[in-house]
């Protein structure tokens, strides 16, 4: 049992019923962050603390600059992406192997806090995004990182990055791109999204797929193709809520090919 749910399963048992508070469970987050990270300035080289300022725009500061970053930043999602530089520094950066502490640290902050927000470890590259229903980011955000690869993989995770930023045509259109380059691994080819639907279609028969199940992922991806093409390709009005049922859909889809076409 996580910290989280003994919080949760203690105020259910005890009938506690606290009206939830955004920036007080944020504030709770980040007190877990800062006494993780009260040494990390001692623990990060001289090139590394330079490397940190410069990905952050901000001035050297001889006597610390992580602490203090954290510290003053009051913004979520700014303070979300100094985590992200922080915890993705090259491991030569820190001192005497410290950066799994630190590594560890966040990822124990991040799911003992009631927040909008999910860690990930890519290839040895940790991502954060909004956080959805735990089973949905499981099972189609979370396992979509673990077989994807090469430009595939690169796209899902800048999907994620502008769908966290509010940058939502960019998240799509990345979406499609990942779609597009996953579908050109398992077709063996280099054609576009729209040629690669029918191809699937030729495929997923040869591999015993139903026809019904066929049927349903031509219709989708053919309205998925039109959408990208009308929206996030010419950067048309795309809207959270979209963002969000790409994303999941696109997990879904290549979910199920990777599954079916091995």
């Amino acid at each position: 049992m996580t910290t989280k749910q003994q919080i949760e399963e203690f105020n259910q048992r005890w009938n506690i019923t606290d009206e939830y508070d955004c920036n007080k469970e944020f504030q709770a987050f980040k007190n877990r962050v800062m006494n993780s990270c009260r040494n990390i300035d001692n623990n990060i080289v001289y090139e590394g603390q330079l490397s940190f300022c410069s990905d952050l725009g901000i001035k050297y500061d001889p006597y610390g600059n992580i602490v203090k970053s954290l510290n003053i930043e009051t913004d979520h999602k700014k303070f979300y992406f100094i985590l992200e530089v922080i915890i993705n520094l090259p491991r030569y950066f820190f001192k005497v192997n410290s950066q799994a502490y630190y590594q560890q640290g966040l990822v124990k902050a991040v799911h003992c806090s009631n927040i909008n927000l999910a860690i990930e470890n890519k290839n040895e590259r940790f991502i954060l995004y909004p956080a959805g229903e735990p089973f949905l980011d499981q099972e189609l955000v979370n396992q979509p990182l673990s077989f994807l690869s090469g430009k595939s993989d690169k796209y899902f995770v800048e999907a994620l990055h502008f769908y966290e930023s509010e940058k939502y045509a960019d998240s799509a259109e990345k979406i499609r791109k990942s779609i597009e380059e996953f579908f050109r691994v398992k077709l063996n080819n280099q054609q576009g999204l729209d040629k690669n639907i029918k191809n699937l279609q030729d495929k997923l028969n040869t591999n015993g797929s139903p026809t019904e199940i066929r049927n349903i992922i031509f219709q989708i991806l053919t309205y998925l193709d039109k959408y990208f093409n009308e929206h996030s390709k010419h950067k048309e009005a795309v809207d959270a809520v979209e963002n969000e049922f790409l994303i999941y859909q696109a997990g879904l889809l290549m979910r199920y090919i990777d599954n079916v076409l091995k």
